[in-house]
């Protein structure tokens, strides 16, 4: 123990650093408190050494067992409200079974139609949808002798079509000039 008071002595007697110095303005800025920047580095320089200490090992100890204990508090608080809450649903439940029990029985009720989609009419539960048969198969069609695609005749047709409305024939050139925009 006696390296550690020596260290902590040769630690406090050292001259604070520039950033010791740019800390303690910072905390001067920000918190408006004057800060010493000997007093911010003799807390820098400590506080590992501090954290090593019996005294911070046992103030650690404590505050972890209050906070376990609380959490268990917690976490007790929480199953008890459960627990009413699931008694509170289980006497409901009992009183509407009770309820029942001393009902008198009436025709069953008829489910209401579902929504289904624009192509099938709705159908309540007790219905059951008949099947519907697939399309049949058409046969092959036989091969053409030449199949074009339609882009391909379609631009052979253009400029036919273009030169018998009086309008130019496509020879690649833009049919309004950029000026008339």
């Amino acid at each position: 123990m006696a390296d550690s008071a020596d260290l902590v002595t040769t630690l406090a007697q050292r001259e604070p650093h520039t950033v010791h110095t740019n800390f303690a303005d910072w905390i001067k800025e920000s918190t408006g408190k004057t800060v010493d920047a000997g007093t911010v580095a003799l807390v820098l320089r400590l506080y590992p050494h501090f954290r090593r200490t019996d005294e911070y090992q046992a103030s650690q100890e404590e505050h972890k067992e209050r906070v376990e204990r609380e959490a268990a508090e917690r976490r007790q608080r929480s199953a008890e409200r459960t627990q009413a809450r699931l008694d509170r649903l289980t006497k409901q439940a009992d009183e509407l079974r009770a309820k029942l029990a001393g009902a008198t029985p009436t025709a069953p009720v008829k489910a209401a139609p579902t929504k289904t989609s624009r192509r099938r009419p709705a159908t309540s539960d007790a219905e059951t949808p008949t099947p519907r048969k697939a399309p049949a198969r058409k046969a092959p069609a036989k091969k053409a002798a030449k199949v074009v695609p339609m882009r391909k005749a379609a631009a052979k047709k253009a400029p036919a079509k273009r030169a018998a409305r009086g309008g130019p024939a496509d020879d690649g050139v833009f049919p309004m000039e950029h000026d008339e925009f």
